[in-house]
């Protein structure tokens, strides 16, 4: 996933540094894998890229951009509930050919997706769920605002799709979908 930049600043004393702060999500998530910037693995970047990511459960900023900003990233820019990446590179025309990079990042998702079987909250890839969560979502958060009802529906639909297509059949004609 890609996201939107926040916060992007030149400093050194050759302005040879760029901080970047990119929102990876507006919710929080379960966790990290993968960082690439123009697609490929951060790490081929030696000491040129340095990256912090924030789940969006953290309770404190990033300490590393404050010491840099001189003041213009504070404590109290701690997107709380977004997931985002903070990256320091360093230019070096040989590796940044194109300018400021594309950054992916390879996330492990939502990490508050009710499980109506169990009532916990949290991650999963189990895409009836998945499903449910983002047709409850209310629209303004970028999900489709559905009553909880058709959600379920939608959800026992999509579990019996992936299991069973005899009884999707048959559910799709008890509520009116065939």
């Amino acid at each position: 996933m890609s996201g939107q930049v926040a916060y992007v600043e030149s400093a050194g004393d050759k302005n040879q540094f760029l901080h970047l702060i990119v929102i990876l999500s507006g919710h929080p998530v379960a966790g990290f894998d993968e960082v690439y910037l123009d697609g490929k693995l951060i790490g081929e970047f030696g000491s040129k890229a340095y990256y912090e990511l924030f789940t969006g459960n953290q309770p404190l900023v990033c300490q590393s951009l404050i010491d840099a900003s001189a003041g213009r990233w504070t404590a109290n820019h701690k997107l709380l509930g977004c997931a985002y990446i903070y990256l320091k590179l360093e230019y070096d025309e040989s590796l940044f050919t194109s300018g400021i990079p594309t950054v992916q990042v390879v996330t492990r998702g939502k990490n508050d997706i009710y499980d109506t079987r169990s009532g916990i909250f949290g991650w999963s890839d189990n895409p009836a769920l998945c499903a449910r969560d983002y047709m409850v979502l209310p629209e303004a958060l970028g999900g489709m605002g559905c009553e909880e009802g058709d959600a379920t529906r939608a959800e026992r639909l999509t579990w019996y799709e992936s299991n069973s297509p005899v009884y999707a059949d048959l559910y799709k004609r008890i509520w009116g979908m065939a």
